[in-house]
């Protein structure tokens, strides 16, 4: 069904003295604070939609299908940090009503997997069957987020830094370099 982020990163992962550190920009020029913060925010937002995972911790609500809620539930956007909460809908009466699911009766397994314990969860419709809200990164500064996914960032805002005109219609240009691909890709998710 739908995947919708509830609550921004709070910070980002690269701050703004390491993107001026890493492109050689004196500290004391500000000059180019405005252009660095919007190339920041989107470099992070590159690599999370390349990786599949969520970087600082964010807040995300997932409206599930009946064949999303089947036994396990993989659960996008990890590492998953927290499970808020687990709701069921259900119309057996002929009304909506919703069942918050009680932690006892799920487990998350591997940073990623919501396993049924005791009586887990009942899924009675096919569409809009669930829905679970949780939070998701690898933590709530920069400093938790591993080397190389950092380093990715870093480059794609060296590039773009770099590269910030009008790029030539036919010109096929890579969100990442081959480079940062390479690097990456044993953090990539490849669930939903």
């Amino acid at each position: 069904m739908g995947l919708t982020l509830s609550t921004a990163p709070s910070a980002e992962p690269v701050t703004l003295a390491e993107a001026k550190e890493w492109l050689r920009v004196d500290t004391g020029d500000t000059s180019q604070d405005n252009v660095l913060a919007i190339l920041i925010k989107d470099a992070r937002e590159v690599v999370e939609e390349y990786l599949g995972r969520s970087l600082i911790d964010q807040t995300w609500t997932w409206e599930m299908n009946s064949e999303d809620m089947k036994d396990p539930i993989d659960i996008p956007r990890p590492p998953i940090q927290s499970i808020t909460s687990l709701t069921e809908y259900d119309e057996a009466s002929g009304s909506e009503t919703t069942n918050v699911t009680t932690s006892t009766n799920y487990q998350l397994i591997e940073g990623f997997r919501l396993v049924q314990r005791n009586d887990g969860w009942q899924i009675n419709r096919k569409e809009r069957a669930g829905k679970l809200i949780y939070v998701a990164g690898y933590g709530a500064a920069g400093s938790n987020i591993p080397q190389p996914i950092k380093t990715a960032i870093l480059r794609k805002i060296a590039t773009d830094f770099e590269n910030r005109e009008d790029r030539l219609a036919g010109t096929i240009v890579s969100d990442l370099s081959d480079e940062s691909k390479k690097k990456l890709a044993k953090y990539r998710y490849y669930g939903i």
